[in-house]
């Protein structure tokens, strides 16, 4: 277990003893995009966003339950009103059911393929009738769901990041989306870096956030979230936990 793990699982426990009047409250993670947001193998929220969160909660005194979950599980929940969820993509149809934090971070999506593949990535039009590897309950963009929903391309769901590199190594997908910092990972622990084409152009930039259902009513927790989140930047706390991550402390 790495420094910044470690800290996060002992702020964690932490988070349930602050202001014992107050009820704890659950945000979900998805189990399986490092170094975003991940499962440990006892099953603990670990990441850049679980770090952020359970952070700027410590600050507020409010304790929280930190839960990893598949992300469409976790999604079904936010819809529920169970709980909240961290990093979560803005669109346009998700603003009219949730109410959104300011940003954790802006996260840069690539478009990978096989080193040996010729075709150029143009803009989605160049993924017309080719296998896209996604992940499962993932948002990529209002374009890019219209253009899916709309059979430009097949796309196909897994649980993480490293399926899809695995698929694509072995010619069952096109080309896949991946997160930059997770495909870095992915390709590093593959042994396989010179098999894989990261296009230049990346796909999308997109903010992740901590969202909850607006029938849970949350604005004004949200409201102080930020100016704690702001706070985080301003003292370089916000900055030193991605670096640790990042960098794998």
């Amino acid at each position: 277990m790495n420094r910044r793990t470690f800290l996060l699982a002992c702020l964690a426990v932490s988070l349930l003893s602050v202001s014992a009047g107050a009820e704890p409250l659950l945000v979900m993670f998805d189990k399986a995009n490092p170094p975003f947001m991940y499962a440990t193998v006892d099953n603990k929220a670990a990441g850049v966003y679980p770090a952020l969160v359970a952070e700027a909660f410590s600050r507020m005194e409010q304790p929280a339950v930190l839960e990893v979950l598949p992300w469409k599980r976790a999604l079904h929940f936010l819809d529920t009103g169970r709980g909240g969820v961290a990093g979560l993509y803005m669109t346009e149809e998700r603003l009219k059911r949730y109410d959104y934090s300011d940003p954790l971070h802006t996260e840069t999506t690539l478009v990978v393929q096989r080193a040996s593949d010729p075709s150029p990535y143009l803009g989605l039009e160049s993924l017309r009738g080719r296998t896209v590897g996604v992940l499962r309950g993932w948002s990529y963009g209002d374009e890019f769901d219209k253009a899916r929903a709309a059979g430009l391309f097949t796309a196909e769901e897994v649980e993480g990041d490293a399926q899809n590199f695995e698929k694509l190594l072995a010619g069952r997908i096109d080309v896949l989306l991946a997160v930059k910092e997770s495909a870095e990972t992915c390709m590093a622990s593959s042994n396989s870096r010179d098999k894989f084409k990261v296009h230049e152009r990346p796909f999308a930039r997109n903010s992740a956030y901590l969202a909850f259902s607006k029938d849970a009513h949350m604005v004004e927790f949200l409201d102080k979230f930020n100016r704690t989140l702001a706070e985080m930047r301003r003292d370089g706390a916000w900055g030193s936990i991605l670096k640790d991550i990042f960098e794998g402390r």
